[in-house]
């Protein structure tokens, strides 16, 4: 049987890279979800510049009636490792909750005003 977290997981990238291509960008999603070293993380962005995307799909959780999810500062912290022994220009963590299909963005500060910057 295959596992259901890791075919989400992949939906997700497909859809990442389908969204990026809408968009005009280039965008490979990595073979193997990121297990090759010379392919790491999940989906590679080109445009002006290259963005390495680490894709996650979380469950939303409830406390006090608001909605939240748990991010892990290493997911964003190892894709902007591996951007720069790749030669990305930025590395992000791109993620959605399990019941919705918005994706939303988490990066450095420094890279958001680098890339918005350049779009100017």
């Amino acid at each position: 049987m295959p596992n259901a977290h890791k075919a989400l997981g992949r939906r997700a990238e497909q859809q990442i890279a389908e969204q990026a291509v809408e968009a005009g960008l280039g965008a490979q999603v990595q073979p193997l979800s990121g297990v090759l070293k010379d392919f790491p993380n999940d989906v590679l962005l080109r445009g002006e510049a290259s963005v390495l995307v680490e894709a996650k799909v979380r469950s939303a959780q409830i406390s006090g009636g608001e909605k939240y999810i748990t991010i892990n500062l290493d997911w964003l912290k190892g894709v902007l490792t591996n951007a720069l022994r790749i030669g990305a220009g930025y590395g992000t963590v791109i993620f959605r909750t399990k019941r919705s299909s918005d994706f939303y963005v988490l990066m450095r500060y420094e890279d958001f005003l680098r890339i918005s910057a350049k779009s100017l």
